[in-house]
């Protein structure tokens, strides 16, 4: 007689999107999936990543061939981003789960360079593009607590940096509360948030932190070292998992917010 798997084969079957899927944080996410027995459909904006993701996951799970697929969707530009997620969405049908990583270099700058158009800039991806997402996702979701969006967002929402960072913290909080609004307007699909601090991905170090950078940091955070994709993948399965998970925010951090 085998033993029961009710806890690990909770995504068994599933059908899980992930925006941002080929890199970081969203690529784990991915992968873990793949590794809990979901169907996986990965986007971003590059097609040649899609493949090489594809093809680096299924290395990996041999088993995987026929359960992870990608398109290419350009979250960034504001003419077509609408109609591209709608497309997407037609082309993939019923899913069980979003996830949305997705992300681009952070908006760094000091609040004298601030203009409309870096503002603008600042938020289509992160915030824009994933409330796009939520507007098209509500055809394609069951209306079931089964079902869950999970948004991604970061440490600046609590913890205010010294210049460069007012519209990325301005967009980090906003996420916190879209999150809640979303949990309400979308009910019972569940929607919430993970809050990444300093994380050792290539995105991150685009922000023009580099390495060093990052050590030091380390060096500061209760944990000794900052964030690994791998493990905060694991608060997005979670919250795909528990169906009492709505409006939450989980913070992956480090203990970057108590120093």
């Amino acid at each position: 007689m085998s033993d029961k798997t009710f806890y690990t084969s909770r995504l068994s079957g599933k059908r899980i999107v992930v925006f941002g899927g080929t890199s970081g944080i969203g690529f784990c996410v991915a992968e873990a999936s793949i590794e809990n027995g979901a169907t996986v459909i990965i986007s971003s904006s590059n097609e040649e990543k899609i493949y090489r993701t594809i093809s680096r996951i299924t290395e990996s799970y041999p088993s995987a061939k026929g359960r992870i697929s990608g398109h290419v969707v350009d979250l960034s530009n504001p003419s077509t981003v609408d109609s591209d997620i709608a497309r997407f969405f037609e082309k993939i049908g019923p899913v069980d789960h979003i996830v949305f990583t997705a992300g681009d270099k952070p908006t760094l700058q000091p609040l004298e360079a601030c203009t409309v158009e870096t503002m603008q800039q600042g938020g289509m991806v992160r915030v824009f593009a994933a409330i796009l997402v939520a507007k098209h996702a509500l055809k394609y979701l069951a209306k079931s607590n089964k079902s869950s969006l999970t948004l991604t967002s970061g440490a600046a929402a609590e913890k205010p940096s010294p210049s460069r960072w007012v519209v990325g913290g301005m967009y980090a909080g906003g996420l916190y509360s879209l999150v809640k609004t979303l949990a309400r307007e979308m009910a019972p699909v569940r929607v919430n948030l993970v809050s990444p601090g300093p994380v050792d991905t290539e995105l991150f170090k685009s922000a023009e932190i580099g390495q060093e950078i990052l050590q030091n940091m380390a060096k500061t955070l209760p944990v000794g070292q900052v964030g690994e994709p791998q493990d905060i993948a694991e608060a997005y399965l979670y919250l795909m998992k528990d169906k009492a998970a709505t409006g939450s925010v989980i913070a992956s951090n480090g203990g970057w917010t108590l120093v």
